[in-house]
């Protein structure tokens, strides 16, 4: 009989250096992005009076990342992490730091924060294979949660501390500041990651090659049902906080933007809660087999907002529904197994960045629908599309390979 796979210690990942600037890296660069985004969102909005341009300069920076995984992304699986890193930070700088500087109108700027996404899918794959080089196992899967943790935990704190400051700086000065963090991330990339080698994958990095190699991942029945089981069901239920504030606005008309910030605080909070318990301390085994009623539990959550439960309830709701996001970390590992080891880059960087745009056009896609139904309706419909999903995909939720 095998012995049951012991878990992994947070300072056992902690302890590989590789880990610790890859950490400080995607600290900084969660921090820069949401300073950036919330400054920029601001001043243009105060410079057009427009919510949509607002809204485009808040989500711009998709479509770069968008861009950039169908045309560069087999690059990762070649490019030095150290050189892939460091260069996508310098341009993230050099498109702040000009932005920041109030010369660019409105839509210059907005344009410009798609240059960076252009090569943020190269960072994202060349660090994501870096990572499974550093750390296997259930260390891998830690390593991914603390990842998605430090991701919700830096969201929360940048986004409010942004808002505080706004009060007392400019949007200008804010965006300086995010400028700031792309840099020091460059100079710690740089000379944190000496050492680090290229990845095994082709020497061709075209748009061809990753067409090709796109397409080789794709048809795989595991790789792909692997994918769809990351992208789908998470992104449909993170399609629910596009009508969080109308929703308020319905719910505790006393106090709606309170209510929606205490609410998104919530799934956050929910979101860090589940990678935290399902990732340090459920066995791998045991997590491989709650993958499935964990990845249908957003849904299930989501689903009792047609009735427009109180203030408390839909809290608590909401909470438990992202704590059910947990499951993804149950595929990490089966996912990286499917994978071709000189494709692994790539495949890392288009799980990522698929769930990127996925999360985006459901949010505008359940905002859309807020316009033909009520906002309750519409966090309902986001929960049953989510255990839909989840049904559909059920083959590739449990554990061991499908068939």
């Amino acid at each position: 009989m095998p012995t049951p796979e012991r878990l992994t210690r947070y300072r056992s990942v902690f302890a590989v250096g590789v880990f610790r600037v890859l950490f400080a890296t995607h600290a900084l660069f969660v921090t820069g992005e949401t300073i950036r985004m919330l400054a920029l969102s601001v001043a243009v909005y105060a410079d057009t009076g427009s919510t949509l341009a607002s809204s485009l300069a808040y989500m711009a920076g998709m479509l770069g990342y968008a861009a950039g995984a169908f045309l560069f992304l087999s690059a990762g699986d070649k490019i030095p992490p150290r050189h892939a890193l460091t260069t996508m930070h310098l341009i993230r700088f050099t498109v702040t730091a000009t932005i920041a500087t109030g010369v660019p109108s409105p839509a210059v700027a907005i344009a410009l924060t798609v240059i960076p996404g252009f090569f943020g899918p190269v960072s994202i794959a060349a660090s994501g294979r870096l990572l499974t080089e550093v750390l296997d196992g259930d260390a891998y899967v830690l390593g991914r949660s603390v990842f998605s943790m430090t991701s919700t935990g830096v969201q929360i704190v940048a986004q409010a501390a942004t808002g505080l400051l706004l009060t007392a700086c400019t949007p200008g000065e804010l965006l300086a500041a995010a400028a700031a963090t792309c840099m020091i991330a460059a100079l710690v990339a740089w000379s944190g990651l000496r050492g680090t080698p290229a990845g095994q994958g082709t020497a061709e990095t075209s748009p061809r090659a990753t067409w090709r190699a796109t397409r080789r991942l794709l048809a795989a029945p595991r790789v792909r049902g692997l994918l769809l089981a990351q992208w789908l069901p998470l992104s449909l239920a993170v399609g629910a906080e596009g009508v969080v504030v109308p929703y308020a606005s319905t719910a505790a008309p006393a106090a709606p933007g309170a209510f929606a910030g205490t609410l998104l605080g919530l799934f956050a909070a929910g979101a860090m809660l589940g990678d935290l318990v399902i990732g340090r301390f459920v066995p791998p085994g045991r997590r491989a087999r709650w993958t499935r009623p964990l990845a249908l539990l957003p849904g299930l959550a989501l689903a009792p907002f047609i009735v427009q439960p109180g203030p408390v309830l839909a809290c608590a709701l909401g909470m438990v529904a992202f704590f059910g996001l947990a499951y993804q970390l149950g595929l990490q590992r089966p996912f990286i197994d499917a994978t071709p080891a000189d494709a692994r880059g790539h495949a890392l960087g288009l799980a990522t960045t698929g769930l990127m745009c996925g999360q985006a056009l459901a949010t505008v896609g359940a905002g859309a629908l807020g316009e033909i139904i009520a906002p309750p309706g519409v966090i309902a419909v986001c929960g049953l599309a989510s255990a839909a999903a989840a049904l559909a995909l059920s083959p590739h939720l449990r554990p061991g390979p499908t068939r």
